[in-house]
């Protein structure tokens, strides 16, 4: 389920996908997307070009991660946190959210 959550900002929800299958597809969609700048006529007749980036945020929903994502606003949060730190990066990035276990907190 591919969802617009406001602004330029999107959800993607998969299931019966591993967390390292979804970060490699997500990437490969960021890469893509990298590859394909936005061509338009100027102005003065020219040619101009804009790249297109993606700054990509993952937090997965499995039995380890389980008792801390037990609400879907805390696995939205954490993707949502997982996107501020991939745009902290300077963008064009993936960030993995990692919980901490509630016995290490």
């Amino acid at each position: 389920l591919l969802a617009r959550t406001g602004g330029e900002e999107f959800a993607l929800m998969a299931s019966g996908i591993d967390r390292a299958s979804v970060a490699g597809l997500a990437d490969a969609c960021r890469a893509a997307l990298a590859d394909a700048p936005v061509h338009y006529e100027t102005e003065d007749g020219g040619v101009g070009e804009t790249p297109l980036t993606a700054s990509v945020g993952l937090a997965s929903l499995e039995p380890q991660t389980a008792e801390v994502f037990n609400r879907v606003e805390r696995l939205l949060n954490a993707a949502d946190q997982a996107v501020r730190a991939a745009k902290g990066a300077g963008g064009d990035c993936l960030r993995l959210f990692t919980p901490r276990s509630r016995a290490a907190a």
